[in-house]
């Protein structure tokens, strides 16, 4: 997710303290959601723990067209060094992660279909992201990164007071054979604050001058809402 010109501007000037940079995304699919937050908790507890984020989310897909998935799991991380430390650990560098991690893949109540990572890029309100529980994840196919991120910005400073106590972001993806480069995310403490919030946002005057300052440089691909259903956090 590097702006070729405005990526450093947005770093300094936004707030991200809150919401961590790094967000690897595992989708996933199961019919054994509690089994699925055992294993979860159990890893967060344990050897592998350390080396997870320093927030682990794990999200029910509530409406998600035709997304096989059926949950997501996100890790935060501060950074790609701590990432890396984790992608060591699990293969071999500390053996005692490691081999959890290999005991933990052959138990396994969900089946992951996909794997991602995003880099946050911009943020609003996001003092109320670890408190929100419902979301709207929407991909988007971007050609001019900068040109939308301008946008965005300038539309999200006068529609995010539009969902009460909400936060959003705008971030860059990295993974996968999708045609998403982008993602945002609208974040609201009800579905029907979250909805009720959309609707007037795409109602309003800044999401058409949005539309139309956007629309060159962005192709929405997919929408899905979700529900957050546990939290581990260090």
């Amino acid at each position: 997710m590097k702006f070729i010109l405005s990526l450093g501007a947005l770093v300094l000037t936004l707030n991200i303290s809150a919401l961590e940079k790094i967000h690897n995304a595992l989708a996933i699919t199961t019919d054994k959601p509690f089994s699925t937050l055992g294993q979860i908790k159990a890893m967060f507890d344990g050897p592998l723990g350390k080396y997870m984020g320093k927030r682990v989310y794990v999200y029910q897909n509530l409406i998600d067209g035709n997304d096989p998935s059926t949950h997501l799991i996100i890790n935060e991380y501060e950074n790609y060094d701590a990432y890396q430390k984790a992608i060591d650990a699990t293969s071999g560098a500390d053996p005692q992660a490691g081999f959890s991690w290999y005991v933990t893949l052959n138990e396994l109540s969900f089946k992951p279909v996909a794997n991602g990572q995003d880099f946050i890029l911009a943020t609003n309100n996001e003092e109320n992201w670890e408190k929100n529980s419902y979301f709207m994840a929407i991909g988007i196919n971007v050609t001019n990164p900068s040109k939308y991120a301008e946008a965005w910005i300038k539309m999200t400073k006068e529609t995010s007071s539009l969902i009460p106590n909400g936060s959003s972001w705008l971030s860059q993806s990295y993974a996968g054979a999708s045609p998403v480069t982008h993602n945002v995310l609208v974040g609201a403490n009800s579905y029907t604050e979250l909805m009720e919030g959309m609707d007037k946002i795409y109602a309003s005057d800044a999401f058409a001058r949005f539309i139309e300052e956007a629309r060159p440089y962005g192709k929405v691909i997919s929408r899905v809402s979700s529900k957050r259903i546990a939290t581990f956090k260090k």
